[in-house]
């Protein structure tokens, strides 16, 4: 019986190339290398490696095994934020969505190398506690939720309930468990 073969259109392999080329540009970030850095180490042009993370040439995985080793991940840890959604078998089906997530949203970024500079982990731990906390209610809210980066007050307001945390209560309260 011969197999039928399947190709992603153009558009698609494109996308996703872009996709991991944010990704690859992000944590590049993370890790505080510059694209020359990484290009002299897997012996590319600084030309290509900025091909590479703007998507418009396709990184081999050899390449990317090579840029994972010099960022000090494995090439699972990039892959992970990848979620592919299957609802058949069909890679041409409009409902498998590719879903490249944290690694592509600056805000995560600034979010991990300011998170990784604390040095205090009952901070870390009120951190964690607080970022987990204002997703959920985020998620009950299903609205936006404003929060000026300028203030040290964070202030939530649904239907006249208020939620208001200062860097004091944050630093103050004890750790529960």
């Amino acid at each position: 019986m011969k197999q039928k073969k399947i190709f992603l259109k153009r558009e698609e392999s494109n996308m996703i190339d872009k996709k991991l080329g944010e990704s690859l540009r992000s944590l590049r970030h993370l890790r505080g290398y510059s694209q020359n850095q990484i290009s002299d180490e897997i012996g590319v042009t600084f030309q290509q490696f900025q091909k590479y993370e703007k998507g418009t040439n396709r990184l081999y995985v050899s390449r990317l095994v090579l840029i994972c080793n010099r960022l000090g991940i494995s090439i699972e840890s990039f892959f992970r934020h990848c979620k592919v959604q299957h609802s058949n078998n069909s890679l041409r089906d409009p409902a498998n969505v590719v879903e490249f997530d944290s690694f592509s949203n600056k805000d995560v970024v600034r979010l991990a190398k300011s998170f990784s500079k604390i040095e205090n982990s009952k901070v870390k731990k009120h951190i964690l506690s607080l970022v987990e906390n204002l997703a959920e209610l985020s998620q009950d809210m299903k609205e936006n939720i404003s929060l000026n980066p300028d203030e040290k007050d964070i202030n939530l307001d649904e239907d006249d309930k208020e939620i208001n945390l200062s860097e004091e209560d944050i630093l103050n309260e004890d750790i529960e468990n």
